[in-house]
C-alpha cells in the first residue's frame, strides 16, 4: 500500500512540475471559449458527475472554464459522433468509460469506430469499482447461493443491466460464462431498475458500489461480491468474486479523457498534464471518494495501452457468447 501512494505522489509532482509553464500557451489556445467534455451518458450517471468533477478541477489547472456536456445514447455512438466531428485543437473532449474506449466496436457487425485510430488518448481519470447485489426476496446472500439456485432452474433467475451490451450487461455474461450458469437478462436502457429490484421483481444486478450502497446499508438490498481486485473499503466484509470463487476477469470500469484524431503532442501534453494535476489534487480527490470512485493517474501513452490490452481481452469475449447490437 505505502509503495503504491509512493508511486501516485511522485507520479502527481512530474505532472505538475510538467503543468507550470504549460498554462500560458494553454490559456492563449482559443481561451475565448471553454473547452467542452462530452459525456456518453445521461445527466447525474456517474460518468456525467466524474466529468463534472474533473472539469470544474480541471478548469482551475488552466485558468480557463470547462465544462462537462452530456451526449447520451446510441451506447455511445452519439458522443463517439459528436467528437469524431471536431476539429483537433483541444476545444472539445469526451470522457469515455472503459466500455467506449474497449470493447463497444465488438458489439457491431460493422464497427461504427476505432479507439485507437479515430481518438487522441490524454489521461486517466479513475476507476470504478463495481458490486453484484441481490434482492433481498431473492433468497441469495452469497455467491454459493446463486450458483446452487440457478443450477437448479437455469434461466429462472433475473438480473438488470443499464442496457444490452453495457457493462453492467457484459459483467453478468462473464459470471455466467465463468461458472457455466444461465441467467434471464432485463435491460434497463433508459432508467435505474431500483425500484424492480427493491420490490423483488428482478433478482439481481450489478453496478456502480455507490449506486446501490445506500440500500445495502438500509438493509434493502444484499451485497453478494465486489468486481475489483480487492475489497472495497465501504463493503469490508463483502468478498470479491474470486475470494468468492469465481475467477472472473474484471469488466474495464475505468474513465478515460480522449480527443479528436490528430490532436497536436504540445495540446496533447498540455491538456494530459492538466488531468493529471485535477486528479492528484485533494479536492477533486475527496469528491470522488464520496462517489466510492479511485483516481487514476495515467498519461497518453499508458491510456493507449489500457486500450489496447482490454481490448484485446474483451472483444473476443464479446464475440464468442454472441453480442451483437447492429
Amino acid at each position: 500500500m505505502k509503495s503504491g501512494t509512493g508511486r501516485r505522489i511522485l507520479g502527481v509532482a512530474v505532472i505538475g512540475g510538467a503543468l507550470a509553464p504549460l498554462i500560458p500557451a494553454a490559456r492563449a489556445q482559443t481561451a475565448d471559449r471553454p473547452i467542452r467534455i462530452l459525456v456518453p451518458g445521461a445527466p447525474s450517471t456517474q460518468p456525467d458527475l466524474v466529468a463534472r468533477i474533473l472539469a470544474e478541477e480541471m478548469g482551475r489547472q488552466l485558468g480557463r472554464a470547462v465544462v462537462a456536456e452530456p451526449r447520451p445514447g446510441g451506447n455511445g455512438i452519439v458522443a463517439v459522433n459528436a467528437l469524431r466531428q471536431q476539429q483537433s485543437d483541444g476545444g472539445v473532449l469526451m470522457l469515455g468509460g472503459g466500455s467506449v474506449l474497449t470493447y463497444n466496436p465488438a458489439l457491431y457487425a460493422n464497427p461504427p469506430y476505432d479507439p485507437l485510430r479515430d481518438f487522441s488518448a490524454i489521461g486517466l481519470v479513475a476507476n470504478s469499482p463495481m458490486t453484484l447485489v441481490a434482492s433481498r426476496r431473492s433468497g441469495i446472500a452469497t455467491v454459493a447461493d446463486l450458483l446452487e439456485k440457478a443450477r437448479a432452474r437455469p434461466e429462472a433467475l433475473t438480473f438488470a443491466s443499464g442496457g444490452y451490451g453495457h457493462s453492467t450487461h457484459l459483467a453478468m455474461e462473464m459470471l455466467c460464462d465463468v461458472a457455466g450458469i444461465r441467467l434471464t437478462h432485463v435491460p434497463f436502457p433508459t432508467r435505474s431498475p431500483l425500484p424492480e429490484l427493491l420490490s423483488g421483481a428482478i433478482d439481481l444486478a450489478t453496478g456502480p458500489v455507490s449506486s446501490s450502497l445506500p440500500s445495502v446499508r438500509a438493509g434493502e438490498l444484499v451485497a453478494v461480491a465486489v468486481l475489483s481486485p480487492g475489497r472495497v473499503p465501504a463493503l469490508p466484509d463483502i468478498p470479491t468474486l474470486r475470494e468468492a470463487g469465481l475467477d472472473c476477469p474484471l469488466v474495464p470500469v475505468w474513465y478515460a479523457v480522449v480527443g479528436p484524431a490528430g490532436m497536436p503532442e504540445d495540446i496533447t501534453a498540455r491538456l494530459s498534464a492538466a488531468i493529471g494535476a485535477a486528479v492528484a489534487s485533494p479536492a477533486l480527490q475527496a469528491r470522488m471518494a464520496d462517489l466510492q470512485i479511485t483516481p487514476l493517474v495515467g498519461n497518453p501513452a499508458q491510456v493507449g495501452e489500457k486500450i489496447r490490452t482490454e481490448a484485446a481481452a474483451w472483444s473476443p469475449f464479446v464475440r464468442k457468447i454472441g453480442l451483437s447490437i447492429g
